[in-house]
């Protein structure tokens, strides 16, 4: 018997011109960056010009248009009452990601910054406060170090950071240090096709992507297709903990959401990403306690940049801090080179940066604050009804 979906027609049509990625723009040219990174790490620029070459005019003028059109049609046809908020919801989600990268398209920074925070939200000195106890804890740790490099990383690093203060309920107590990465991109695909055939998934596939200057992995639901960018290296126990993120939560809700009538829960309900984000950290935590370190990093970045530390950071500032940042969270590792630091702090920065001018102080894409925001809404969901739990991956 076939399956009767309550949204076919208009998922359809959704689908068509609105399953478009804002990150997914967000990148430049690869010969670009890599010269825009030489002249910055040669310091001959301040901070690089970043440049945006997936976006055209018209492409956000067309699916504008359409967009708005589908709205009008769901509005005006659509008798159920769910279906119909439901898409208006997520389209008009949809247009505010246009205007977002129609401000990234002719480089006004002051609107994108006002759009990202309306969509995104902002770092809560609240929560900051919350981090640093264990950012201390990692500069303790690191203090024994005889490395001159990491002790005057250490330095640094408390200089930024002392004028936070230091909430009586941390986050996190205590900095637990990572193992060192011995994983490759090959090897991480090569686990990824197995956590595949685990969890019985079909028709997605992995991509071990050679343009992709950074080294985060990245998932694209429109393409059904897993990106791990080749420069890609983690330790074992990382790797178990990113198939439990990556496949085990993230590709897992997605195949259960499709088994539904409503088919677009296959994709996502407006803003579902932070509780996406957020369980996926769960889960992943639960393997590797120590993956929390990259939540803390992205946190704390934003919150830098935005001034939370004392004075609002640009592209260099917050640089040179994970700059630091590096050598000090990794002191005890045998291959420890300021070369990986610098790379890290631009791979770190470019990140932050992203949708910006990559001139202007203050200014970044804080999208990334959902992935503690969302963690800290499971935590609460747990705390008030931990019967829940059991109904996270529906």
């Amino acid at each position: 018997m076939k399956k009767e979906f309550l949204d076919l027609k208009w998922f359809n049509q959704f689908s068509e011109i609105g399953l478009f990625s804002i990150v997914d723009f967000l990148v430049g040219d690869p010969g670009e960056r890599k010269q825009q990174k030489q002249k910055f790490l040669a310091n001959e620029i301040r901070n690089p010009k970043l440049d945006y070459t997936k976006i055209t005019t018209t492409f956000l003028n067309t699916t504008k248009v359409q967009l708005v059109k589908l709205l009008k049609n769901i509005e005006d046809e659509e008798l159920s009452k769910v279906v119909k908020q439901s898409y208006a919801k997520l389209i008009q989600e949809k247009l505010v990601h246009l205007e977002i990268l129609e401000a990234v398209n002719v480089a006004d920074d002051l609107k994108f910054n006002d759009l990202t925070i309306n969509e995104f939200g902002k770092p809560s000195p609240d929560i900051l406060s919350r981090l640093i106890p264990s950012v201390f804890d990692m500069l303790s740790q690191a203090s024994t170090s005889k490395n001159k490099s990491v002790q005057q990383a250490c330095d640094q690093l408390r200089q930024v950071i002392s004028n936070i203060p230091q909430h009586s309920d941390p986050i996190l107590k205590s900095f637990v240090p990572q193992e060192e990465p011995t994983v490759e991109s090959k090897q991480i695909k090569v686990r990824f096709e197995e956590a595949f055939s685990e969890y019985g998934i079909e028709n997605w596939n992995i991509v071990i992507d050679f343009d992709n200057l950074n080294s985060f992995i990245n998932i694209s639901q429109k393409e059904q297709t897993v990106f791990i960018p080749s420069s890609r290296k983690i330790s074992p126990l990382h790797l178990e903990a990113l198939v439990k993120h990556e496949i085990g939560v993230h590709v897992r809700r997605r195949i259960n959401a499709e088994k539904q009538a409503f088919k677009l829960l296959a994709i996502g309900l407006d803003h579902y990403l932070k509780g996406d984000e957020g369980l996926s950290k769960y889960e992943e935590i639960k393997i590797f306690p120590s993956s929390f370190n990259s939540t803390v990093e992205i946190y704390l970045g934003i919150s830098l940049i935005h001034g939370l530390g004392g004075a609002k950071m640009d592209f260099r500032d917050i640089y040179e801090f994970f700059y630091n940042y590096y050598l000090v969270s990794r002191h005890g590792e045998s291959n420890l080179t300021t070369d990986d630091a610098e790379n890290y702090g631009w791979v770190r920065a470019e990140k932050f940066f992203r949708g910006t001018t990559g001139q202007s102080k203050g200014i970044c894409f804080t999208k990334d604050l959902i992935y503690l925001d969302g963690y800290l809404d499971i935590l609460e969901v747990l705390k008030k009804h931990p019967e829940e739990e059991k109904r996270f991956l529906v």
